[in-house]
Formats: structure tokens, C-alpha cells, sequence
């Protein structure tokens, strides 16, 4: 009975060794860090105030999040190879979301316009979009999508 019990740590220690706790690891903090910088103040400007990614774009907010759930179920099961996808996708959102305000892309004057009722001229929303400022937000998500790759990488090669 004493070596059932031994071969059962033996296979415990030899499924679970310092790779994968590492994987873990950045995995679910990965994940938790995205899910903070979803609710984390991401953009700053006058007339708008502190906005949100979710405030800013419900859709990418909202695939954020949701990718990011999915990262943690593929984590839990050990699955590293499917974090890959997770991870991409959402360095696609935010790489899309952070290159749009900081290049000023025509939709973001529509998008800036609705927050403020359109009762700007078109060189006060000039003005607004030259003064936009990425908020802590946007390195929360960008430090939790670095761990959930390393993960996702350490993971592929061990």
C-alpha cells in the first residue's frame, strides 16, 4: 500500500514539474491582468474624461475578455498550444484598438463625436484627438498578453 502511495506522488511530481508551474503561472496571471486592463482606465482626454476599453469599444472589449476566459480554461488544461490562437487574436485587438487612437484614424473622430454629442467643431475634436493619452490601462494589457505568449511559447517547446 506504502508503494501505491509512493508511485502516485512519483506520477503527481514527474506530470506537474517546474515547467509547467511556470506555464501556469503566467498563464492565469496573464489572463487576470487582461481581465484588469479591460475594466482599467485606457484612454484619457479633455471633454471625454477616463474611458475604459469596454467604454471605448464595446466590441473589442467584450473579444478581450472573452479570449481571455478562454485563455484560462486552456491553461487549467494544460493545452498551451491553443493559446497561441487566443494570444494573436488578442494582440490583433489591441494592436488594432491602441494604433487607432494613437494614429487618429478617421473613425476615431466619428467615434470621439458621439461621445460628446457632436456639439464640437470639427477643430475642437482636432484639438481633443492631438491631446489623447493612453492610459495604465493599455500596459496592463499589453504586460498580461507578454505572459500569456511566454506562456503560450514555453508551453509549445517543453
Amino acid at each position: 500500500m506504502e508503494q501505491d502511495n509512493n508511485n502516485v506522488n512519483n506520477n503527481y511530481d514527474s506530470n506537474f514539474n517546474e515547467p509547467n508551474k511556470l506555464n501556469i503561472i503566467l498563464g492565469i496571471a496573464g489572463s487576470i491582468l487582461m481581465i484588469i486592463g479591460v475594466f482599467s482606465p485606457l484612454i484619457k482626454g479633455p471633454e471625454i474624461e477616463v474611458l475604459n476599453l469596454l467604454q471605448w469599444s464595446l466590441s473589442a472589449g467584450i473579444g478581450i475578455f472573452f479570449f481571455t476566459v478562454i485563455s484560462i480554461i486552456i491553461t487549467l488544461l494544460h493545452k498551451y498550444n491553443g493559446l497561441w490562437f487566443t494570444s494573436i487574436v488578442s494582440l490583433l485587438i489591441i494592436g488594432y484598438t491602441l494604433f487607432t487612437i494613437k494614429a487618429g484614424l478617421p473613425g476615431l473622430r466619428i467615434k470621439i463625436g458621439e461621445l460628446v454629442n457632436n456639439d464640437l467643431s470639427p477643430e475642437e475634436l482636432d484639438e481633443i484627438i492631438n491631446v489623447l493619452q493612453i492610459q495604465w490601462g493599455g500596459f496592463i494589457l499589453i504586460l498580461g498578453l507578454v505572459f500569456l505568449l511566454i506562456s503560450s511559447v514555453n508551453g509549445t517547446i517543453h
